[in-house]
């Protein structure tokens, strides 16, 4: 299980900013094995607690299965990936806005600011 807090100061979940809808999350293990937590296009449009938060996770929990019979111990891996360089057009009718708003490319890299991970099994 890992549970992860991300945030970008473009990101308020009020304005229209694709720091949320771009990013992309992975974890590599001690052993090499790489898997997505997230991927990106997820339209993660608004702030992590329904406000106008930078905040685009905030002690989010995720489980994956990729490293099922790995050892644990070692040094975890966790990569951001912005998979957008560009402005996107997109219906923003779901936020309140227009049918074309645009949600502008974000200018600031994404944070990772809290991870823990536990590992269940024997």
């Amino acid at each position: 299980e890992f549970e992860l807090t991300v945030a970008n100061d473009d990101f308020d979940g009020c304005s229209l900013s694709t720091a949320g809808n771009d990013i992309a999350i992975e974890v590599t293990s001690p052993a090499g094995t790489t898997t997505q937590l997230l991927t990106g296009r997820q339209a993660l449009n608004v702030g992590a607690d329904a406000t106008c938060s930078e905040y685009i996770l905030e002690d989010t929990r995720f489980l994956a299965n990729a490293f099922y019979g790995e050892d644990v111990g070692g040094t975890w891996t966790i990569r951001l990936v912005d998979t957008n360089g560009e402005d996107l057009i997109a219906d923003g009718r779901a936020l309140g806005g227009a049918a074309e708003d645009t949600f502008a490319n974000n200018s600031t890299p994404t944070r990772l600011e809290a991870v823990s991970v536990r590992a269940f099994g024997h």
